[in-house]
């Protein structure tokens, strides 16, 4: 069985995920902070969506913990309003 995956339609969503999947892996904020070299504190601020990650950062985070997450903008996922 693979890791799950999860369509994130909006950037805040990020944040929600993220935590999401580090606590179904059952690791800490400080862990993962520490296994890509940022403080813990700036983990908790991208999981708050306070800051989004940038795509280099959130390669990263997704390497280390071998997960596929997905970003479908809502209006390709739901079409014109």
């Amino acid at each position: 069985m693979g890791r799950p995956t999860l369509y994130v339609g909006r950037a805040e969503d990020i944040g929600r995920a993220l935590k999401d999947l580090r606590v179904a892996e059952d690791v800490t904020q400080t862990d993962l902070a520490q296994a890509i070299g940022i403080h813990q504190s700036h983990m908790g601020t991208y999981e708050r969506s306070t800051t989004i990650p940038n795509s280099r950062r959130l390669l990263e985070i997704l390497r280390a913990h071998k997960y596929v997450i997905a970003y479908i903008p809502e209006e390709i996922a739901y079409g014109p309003p």
